[in-house]
């Protein structure tokens, strides 16, 4: 008997060394309000915490979602000037995007949780609609606004700080797509792809380094920045600026979405498919996990938004409309995430 229960643990633990770790993914669908049931979704923190606008009969607002839990907030205006639209949000869940205020005009703000909205300080003329796309941690958010015709952007804090970023630097209508715990801000410019940090004030451009890139698409806290370049590749840049560029999924890599700091790329495919692509050791061109097959039916993927430390995504999916659904439309769409688990199994002495 010991004989044998040592044969089978042996046996066991070889089966678990050929595979010490397995990951799978839960699909859930996240709710909408009544009436306002077209979601948009932008970007998922490192607690999970997803951010983005829903849309409907009344206008948008925006729309925070913890676990399944829906929070919704308004603009700032009286009766019919309630639009708001939020874009990005923080590790402690500070959103920030644009409201209305009264009817006519849009302003930047952000929306703390429990806290409410509050208008933040920008370098714009007056009347002028401001948006903000991105927040860190420290609160610095970068947004942008358009002006006789010219679009500038801007940072701004809720201490009060703000400043336009210099088109010199950043070139002309830079628009504003990351920005990480170093106040490094990823945007698209006339410059094509620049990063510009906010404390000092340096800029590094991505066609220094890919002069062929056809987009500058996610960065993460190491400092990476990935894209598309010609031919339908994905790109990453690793910090620092010498290390050489790494190059994935080579003629099937549609649109770069966003990256983690393990550098997983949430990617869509040539054929529309959504995917990660990663780096892999031995596999030139990386390794492509396919999302659509983790999707219950009826439900696909219709958009892909964000991918955090955690390996969890978020996006918006969409399913044909039923008679018991009650709707004029013919397509119901949700936000949806998928949640990684990994399990590391010991493996026996």
């Amino acid at each position: 008997m010991k004989t044998f229960t040592r044969l089978l643990s042996a046996a066991v633990a070889s089966c678990i060394a050929a595979s010490a770790a397995h990951a799978f993914y839960l699909f859930s669908t996240l709710p909408v309000l009544p009436d306002y049931d077209v979601p948009a979704v932008y970007q998922m923190n490192e607690n999970s915490v997803i951010i983005g606008t829903l849309s409907g009969s009344f206008g948008p607002v925006g729309a925070r979602w913890k676990g399944s839990t829906l929070t919704s907030f308004a603009g700032l205006g009286p009766g019919y000037a309630h639009s708001a639209w939020a874009y990005g949000m923080n590790n402690a869940g500070l959103a920030v995007g644009m409201l209305d205020v009264d009817g006519s005009s849009l302003k930047a703000y952000y929306n703390a949780p429990l806290l409410g909205s509050a208008l933040l300080p920008t370098p714009a003329p007056a009347g002028v609609t401001t948006e903000l796309r991105v927040i860190n941690d420290a609160g610095y958010a970068v947004g942008k606004y358009t002006s006789a015709g010219v679009t500038t952007a801007f940072y701004t804090h809720p201490l009060g700080t703000h400043a336009n970023l210099p088109s010199a630097k950043v070139g002309a209508n830079f628009v504003p797509v990351a920005i990480n715990e170093d106040s490094d801000v990823l945007g698209n410019s006339s410059l094509k792809g620049v990063v510009y940090n906010l404390l000092t004030q340096t800029v590094e451009l991505v066609t220094a380094r890919v002069p062929d890139m056809t987009s500058a698409a996610a960065l993460n806290n190491l400092g990476d920045v990935a894209g598309v370049k010609v031919g339908n590749t994905a790109y990453i840049l690793p910090k620092p600026d010498a290390a050489p560029a790494i190059l994935l999924g080579a003629g099937n890599v549609k649109a770069v979405h966003a990256m983690n700091d393990g550098r997983e790329l949430l990617v869509t495919t040539m054929d529309n498919r959504p995917a990660i692509l990663a780096p892999a050791d031995g596999v030139p061109g990386g390794v492509f996990t396919y999302l659509d097959t983790l999707v219950s039916a009826p439900w696909t993927i219709d958009k892909l938004a964000d991918i955090n430390n955690a390996g969890n995504i978020c996006g918006v999916v969409k399913r044909p409309a039923t008679p018991a659904d009650g709707v004029p439309y013919s397509t119901i769409y949700r936000p949806f995430r998928l949640t990684n688990f990994t399990f590391f199994v010991p493996i026996f002495p």
